[in-house]
């Protein structure tokens, strides 16, 4: 597996149509949000900035109905595992 890293320091412009749907999203208040797929959070007390844990569609769901049934040890485990498979393609295309 490669690992494609691409960097955009000059982003393109938006167009009129995207800078419409972003004004009609800013003006929508909160009580529109469909929350039907994800639950509503209120508590951010453990948030970690910059935190945005493992995105969903990398993983099969059946992996991350499991993950989310295991306790902490297991969880950093798994991290621990992919984050040496990362080390190691890092090293090997650097």
């Amino acid at each position: 597996m490669n690992m494609v890293r691409k960097v955009i320091n000059h982003p393109p412009q938006l167009s009129s149509e995207q800078l419409d749907r972003l004004a009609k999203l800013e003006e929508m208040p909160d009580s529109h949000i469909d929350y039907s797929d994800i639950p509503l959070t209120s508590d951010w007390q453990d948030a970690i900035q910059g935190s945005i844990g493992a995105p969903a569609h990398l993983l099969d769901s059946d992996v991350l109905a499991w993950l989310a049934t295991q306790d902490d040890a297991t969880k950093r485990h798994v991290s621990e595992v992919i984050r040496h498979i990362m080390l190691l393609q890092q090293d090997n295309f650097s």
